[in-house]
């Protein structure tokens, strides 16, 4: 109750700031886009929406197959079999549609949020630019884009993939075990955090989630780790300037070494949590595509959706501990509100 209060009053405070008018404005800006390519986006969510319906099919077909090799249905196994390898063939197809029409949109959108943004610079006031390094204003040009495509491209699919998967995988659960699937929806989160090496921002981002949640004593009621995109660090302790951020704040995280994601844990997680766009587009990689709409950023969980600041490159532990901090309180407020 306590850490809901707090919670409450640090939105009400950021709602004075104007942080709430400044997210509508940016809401508004990216509608925008929505509209002029809402086919490209409609058929891209009928794709993911798809490829998670067909992910439930495989479920179904694969129990099916169980009872036939087991001897409970073995008039089915020929068909079942059949079907699922169809459904396998299916996911493939759908993902590499998926894949193709995401890049299409992607190149569309970038070239005309691109193009605005270059006409808004061109009849602004120069002395007014002048304020701005030019740095700043290339960041702008690829920064702000990749955050609008990635939004546009993740938000409206993602919602419609995870109501289906959500929606078909409650419908049979009840039809085969309703008191089951009540357990079911009262289950425990489980979460795993993922970066490119996974000694940095994703294991700070797992142990700060531990803390959270034991301080809210909630820690029975989740299950928490970290992970890899890239293989260069496995094994690795966390790296020292973050293992000592976390020591600065009273949290160990004695013993985590990095290691990698991997497709089976699309299976074994309900959240797989990316810092940054190309970590998610690695882990969907990896994942074989995103049917159940799991995959997802940490800071789409807060007021300012975007990427976790990569002290890797940036050195600036601070302001990844920030970014970090507020991402899994948020993403606590939803999962346990």
């Amino acid at each position: 109750m306590k850490y809901l209060m707090e919670r409450t009053r640090h939105i009400l405070q950021r709602i004075r700031e104007g942080r709430l008018k400044e997210l509508l404005s940016q809401w508004l800006w990216m509608a925008k886009y929505v509209r002029r390519y809402w086919l490209h986006i409609g058929g891209y969510t009928l794709l993911n929406m798809t490829g998670s319906l067909l992910g439930l099919g495989t479920s179904m077909v694969s129990r099916t197959l169980v009872d036939s090799v087991t001897g409970h249905n073995s008039g089915l196994l020929g068909i079942a079999a059949a079907a699922y390898v169809g459904v396998g063939v299916g996911q493939i197809f759908i993902s590499a549609i998926r894949s193709r029409l995401s890049l299409k949109i992607n190149l569309h959108i970038s070239n005309g949020v691109r193009l605005d943004i270059f006409h808004q610079i061109i009849e602004t006031d120069w002395e007014s630019l002048s304020a701005f390094s030019p740095g700043d204003l290339q960041y702008r040009l690829n920064g702000d884009v990749m955050v609008v495509i990635n939004n546009i491209l993740t938000f409206i699919p993602s919602l419609c993939s995870m109501l289906v998967s959500f929606g078909g995988a409650l419908l049979v659960m009840l039809q085969n075990d309703p008191t089951m699937a009540l357990i079911a929806l009262c289950g425990a989160p489980i979460s795993l955090f993922v970066s490119r090496y996974n000694i940095c921002r994703s294991p700070m981002a797992e142990f700060v989630m531990k803390d959270l949640v034991r301080k809210a004593g909630l820690e029975e009621s989740f299950y928490i780790e970290s992970a890899a995109t890239s293989r260069e660090e496995l094994g690795n302790p966390v790296y020292p300037p973050a293992r000592r951020q976390l020591a600065e704040h009273g949290i160990s995280c004695q013993g985590k070494t990095a290691r990698q994601l991997t497709r089976e844990d699309y299976q074994s997680f309900d959240l797989l949590v990316g810092m940054d766009w190309a970590n998610l587009r690695n882990m969907e990689r990896i994942c074989g595509g995103d049917p159940q709409g799991k995959l997802h950023l940490l800071l789409d969980y807060t007021v300012r959706p975007g990427q976790v600041a990569d002290p890797w490159y940036t050195g600036d532990f601070d302001a990844t501990w920030r970014d970090v901090l507020e991402g899994c309180q948020g993403l606590l407020a939803q999962l346990a509100p």
